[in-house]
């Protein structure tokens, strides 16, 4: 993927001597950095749910994944013999494995409903139309609620059955002319 080849090596480069000293504010810039990119590929809304974004790309979220690393980018650093033994201070500390990130308790339970692939297409249309199939954003389409919200209200009904707009409710549509895809 393109972020892997123009922008992570950038924040590899020295890794090991800043992320000890990041503040937690400057981490979770880090990690917008990264799922703004992820969206934008996807073609979905910013405020889409980022746990299905990791999900769906298999990622974790930026500052996790470079501090599992930081320590294999260390191998590179040759010591001359007259050190005999001395460390840098930082290698010697433990550093997160990255492992223990799992995003799927964050998913939402409607999600599971949505449809599978294999990987997501190179082809920005058919890419878009699987995403926004996916992430279910055809709620405008149908909602009787004009005004702005991100995520499905008590108050949103279908402009075509009448009934309640929850989430994926184009596909149990019974009068719904719009297609998931």
């Amino acid at each position: 993927m393109l972020f892997e080849i123009y922008v992570l090596p950038i924040f590899y480069y020295g890794a090991p001597l800043y992320l000890e000293k990041c503040s937690d504010s400057a981490m979770r810039s880090l990690d917008a950095v990264q799922t703004k990119f992820l969206k934008r590929y996807m073609s979905v809304k910013p405020w889409s749910n980022n746990a299905i974004t990791y999900h769906l790309t298999g990622t974790m979220p930026l500052s996790r994944y470079l501090r599992a690393r930081a320590q294999h980018l260390t191998r590179g650093f040759v010591f001359p013999d007259c050190m005999s033994g001395l460390q840098l201070s930082f290698l010697h500390e433990p550093t997160a494995t990255g492992n223990d990130f799992d995003p799927i308790p964050d998913i939402p339970t409607t999600f599971w409903c949505s449809r599978t692939f294999s990987a997501l297409p190179t082809n920005p249309f058919y890419r878009k139309k699987l995403c926004h199939e996916i992430f279910d954003k055809q709620h405008s389409e149908i909602c009787k609620t004009d005004s702005f919200h991100k995520w499905y209200e008590p108050s949103c009904y279908c402009k075509f059955c009448n009934e309640h707009a929850h989430p994926y409710h184009g596909r149990y549509c019974t009068g719904a002319p719009v297609s998931p895809c």
